[in-house]
């Protein structure tokens, strides 16, 4: 059996360097061509030039223990020609032999790795299933946060009303990739958005601050406790005490509960945190009329936030800004930022509207007029009637 080296250059090869060659070997009873690669040095490097440009090398091409086997174009134009005009059998190195239109078809090469084609088409799609769309995978996961007793099927139900068909296991890969819990787990669980959404109309808040004014004791603390209404923002000063206990307490809870134009009257829910000013005797007295408690977690002012912010208003606007002398002095701050709160402060959270506006102001288009509290500290400008 002899073998002829064969150098195939300028064959119409295209995914090759330049500055590589192709050295084949053809069995003259058996034509069977045969990919090594050189550089023009004469250096054999098969494996790296292979995986560099491309191509198939036989060790890895053909499985272990079995010789290496060309592709089906391959022996179709390896194949000596039984006839024809034209077309010889002779060696390609002797000039009489067919010349390969597709050297990458006759080394194996598959068509998916010609660059050209990558360039057109973009990369080839990786292995598995396509990603769900974005749009989908965003309206199951807002369903599933909007609807916590909705199963697989009923959020499936509800993409069909809107034209979107996908399997029920896609909907539960969504929902898990989430960190989101099925229907039975989700249902039982309320997160305090919800909460506070479901029962915004039904909700008061309470908490206290202190305040420090000189009397003729020196320098003196005062506990002010207060209540505000998350829907109106309305505000109504419970009490104010230099040293609370129980008995002051409960006392505030009677006082709260007996007419019924005082802040808690038809509310259901009272959120506070765990001071222990807030006694059992003071939440029974609460219970008693309706008003169930609502305990926030241990250091979370978060969970409190509207209660936090008028906090930080009135002492940045005013408490803070004044030297007290006494606890009269000190009432008549918080009475006086109170009625400005309530009827003169644009709030922000209502649309930068005021909580109870004054009706006789509305329309009028005389001269601009100032009113003027603490001294210029609190400022409402408004028109007088022309």
């Amino acid at each position: 059996m002899s073998k002829i080296p064969i150098l195939l250059i300028g064959l119409g090869i295209k995914r090759l360097d330049s500055r590589l060659a192709i050295m084949g070997f053809e069995d003259t009873e058996n034509p069977r061509p045969i990919p090594v690669l050189a550089d023009l040095h004469g250096r054999m490097d098969e494996p790296t030039a292979a995986v560099h440009h491309g191509l198939p090398s036989r060790r890895e091409s053909s499985p272990k223990g079995t010789a290496w086997r060309p592709t089906a174009a391959a022996q179709r134009r390896s194949a000596p020609a039984s006839g024809g005009q034209g077309q010889t059998t002779g060696p390609p190195g002797s000039g009489g032999g067919r010349q390969h239109r597709d050297a990458g078809d006759a080394f194996g090469v598959a068509p998916e790795t010609d660059r050209a084609q990558i360039r057109r088409n973009g990369p080839p799609r990786g292995p598995g299933r396509p990603r769900t769309a974005r749009e989908i995978e965003a309206l199951v996961v807002r369903m599933a946060e909007q609807n916590r007793d909705w199963g697989y099927r009923r959020i499936l139900g509800a993409l069909s009303n809107l034209g979107y068909h996908i399997a029920r296991g896609t909907v539960a890969n969504i929902l898990k990739q989430h960190g989101i819990e099925p229907a039975p787990e989700r249902k039982r669980k309320t997160t305090w958005k919800e909460f506070l959404n479901r029962h915004w109309e039904l909700i008061v808040a309470a908490d206290f601050f202190t305040i420090e004014a000189w009397t003729r004791k020196g320098l003196q603390r005062f506990m002010v406790l207060f209540f505000i209404e998350l829907s109106t923002r309305k505000v109504e000063i419970a009490g104010i005490a230099p040293a609370a206990n129980g008995l002051w307490m409960s006392q505030i809870a009677r006082n709260l509960t007996a007419a019924d134009d005082r802040i808690l009257s038809g509310k259901r829910y009272l959120i506070h945190d765990r001071d222990p000013l807030f006694t059992t005797e003071f939440l029974n007295i609460l219970a008693d009329t309706g008003v169930k408690s609502v305990r926030l977690p241990p250091h979370s002012p978060n969970l409190n936030a509207y209660a936090e912010r008028f906090v930080r208003s009135i002492k940045e606007s005013c408490l803070e800004r004044m030297i007290l002398f006494g606890e009269g002095s000190l009432r008549k701050g918080i009475r006086e930022f109170v009625t400005h709160y309530h009827a003169e402060r644009n709030h922000q959270g209502l649309g930068n509207r005021l909580i109870i506006p004054d009706e006789t102001h509305a329309g009028n288009s005389g001269t601009i007029r100032c009113r003027e509290r603490l001294g210029g500290m609190l400022n409402y400008y408004y028109r007088q009637a022309a």
